[in-house]
């Protein structure tokens, strides 16, 4: 409740002044409806990133200069933008600057965007089922820096809840050398 409680006195954003000045996010991509909701600025003007588990918000990321923490109090979940029925497309990442780069970066009005706030733990595949696995045909994955052990277990329920039609396209040494291992492409 404590998490829920603070975040709630925290102002929804569509500009925030660190996003844009120092992480080179436009201010365009901050506004999107995808992304709705899901930044807000605290008191002290960091960003905020919701995570979710499977009762609602769970626990947030804080971010700012120099600076990363997380909600005490708080449990482990993901951040997620909000889903379109149409989408067929889940970039998955580390943090939720990272979602938003690659947003910026690699435009894509079909695409879905997680990020788990550090380490993957057991609790992310459960919590990954949240994305209508079945629809999307590539996971993409973003600056994941994991040692392929962790991450296997998700990597796995995507590819059998995507009926094996997903492929996978990585940008971190450890997920491609797992996808290779796989038969998932890279």
């Amino acid at each position: 409740m404590r998490v829920e409680t603070a975040f709630a006195r925290m102002q929804e954003c569509q500009r925030h002044p660190y996003l844009e000045k120092e992480r080179a996010l436009p201010e365009i991509l901050l506004g999107r409806e995808r992304f709705a909701g899901r930044i807000r600025m605290d008191a002290r003007g960091n960003a905020v990133f919701p995570h979710f588990d499977q009762e609602g918000l769970c626990r947030y990321e804080i971010k700012n200069s120099g600076f990363t923490g997380f909600a005490a109090g708080g449990s482990k979940g993901l951040r997620f933008s909000h889903a379109r029925p149409d989408d067929n497309r889940l970039v998955f990442c580390e943090s939720g600057i990272d979602a938003l780069s690659h947003a910026a970066l690699f435009p894509d009005d079909q695409a879905r965007y997680s990020s788990i706030g550090g380490q993957v733990n057991l609790v992310h595949p459960t919590l990954l089922g949240r994305h209508r696995l079945e629809c999307l045909s590539v996971l993409r994955l973003w600056r994941l820096w994991t040692p392929m052990l962790m991450g296997q277990s998700w990597l796995v329920l995507f590819a059998k809840q995507s009926g094996g039609r997903a492929g996978m396209i990585c940008a971190s040494p450890f997920m491609s050398l797992f996808a290779s291992k796989t038969g998932m492409t890279s």
